[in-house]
């Protein structure tokens, strides 16, 4: 009777256990998604608060309609006067659509985990690397978060796909105080931490030249965008999967704007 009393409470003590790890794991997830929606509706708020769609004159009517995608106007003004590190605004053409500011920070590490207003956010920040002195630097780049919930830079994982790359136009627009950039990808790797991908300034064109060489080498396929020293070149970079092993860097080049 006693050895069966005892492994009674033995079995309750482990069920107990086993329900608390279960509550612990459907609580750690509703923390997640939590985080995951106030990151979502606080970008959206402050694209709904500082941007605004071009809109487009109908010749007939008149009346204005919804420009391609990439028409934006952002007010500077008003959004650095309230987020001072923000440089930019960066939008792609290509669905899932990234469409963030940009921030610029003394180090790689702050907006790694901190919103535009410097609260703690699991999403983070599109950021520029802290070696980078504007976004019209010969080589720039900028880092984002592959997040599970599609958000922040997961949408460049796409562009492993050729199809994809095919099928949309393969442009982003980056919106910047002094005008409006417009970028073309021309290669998409995966890379670690020792790649010169994540190297800012070159001694020299032609040292710039070999390294916009090798990008184009390791891409995953030919994009057939011809690119050269004298090109202004942006790096995205973000973790090739969720669980943050390995980089995937999508490089494209300017190729005009206002």
């Amino acid at each position: 009777m006693k050895n069966r009393q005892a492994a009674n409470r033995w079995i309750t003590v482990v069920q107990v256990l086993v329900g608390l790890a279960v509550l612990g794991g459907v609580l750690w997830i509703a923390s997640r998604l939590y985080g995951y929606y106030q990151a979502r509706a606080a970008y959206d708020q402050l694209s709904a608060d500082y941007t605004a769609p071009v809109a487009a004159q109908d010749a007939e009517t008149g009346q204005g309609t919804p420009a391609s995608a990439g028409s934006l106007t952002v007010d500077f003004a008003a959004l650095q006067a309230q987020y001072p590190d923000v440089v930019g605004w960066l939008q792609f053409d290509d669905r899932p659509v990234i469409d963030y500011p940009v921030l610029h920070a003394q180090d790689n590490e702050y907006y790694l985990r901190r919103a535009p207003d410097g609260t703690h956010s699991e999403a983070g920040s599109l950021f520029m690397d802290c070696a980078n002195q504007s976004l019209t630097d010969p080589y720039v780049l900028i880092y984002g978060h592959h997040m599970q919930d599609g958000s922040m830079f997961a949408g460049l994982l796409d562009y492993q796909e050729e199809d994809f790359y095919r099928n949309g136009t393969g442009c982003f627009t980056l919106y910047t105080p002094e005008g409006v950039r417009r970028y073309q990808i021309f290669a998409v790797q995966f890379a670690d931490d020792s790649s010169p991908l994540y190297s800012i300034g070159f001694a020299h064109d032609e040292a710039f030249g070999s390294f916009l060489q090798q990008v184009k080498e390791n891409s995953l396929y030919d994009t057939g965008v011809t690119v050269t020293a004298e090109d202004q070149v942006l790096s995205l970079s973000t973790c090739a999967t969720v669980s943050g092993e390995g980089k995937l860097v999508v490089t494209a080049k300017y190729i005009g704007g206002e």
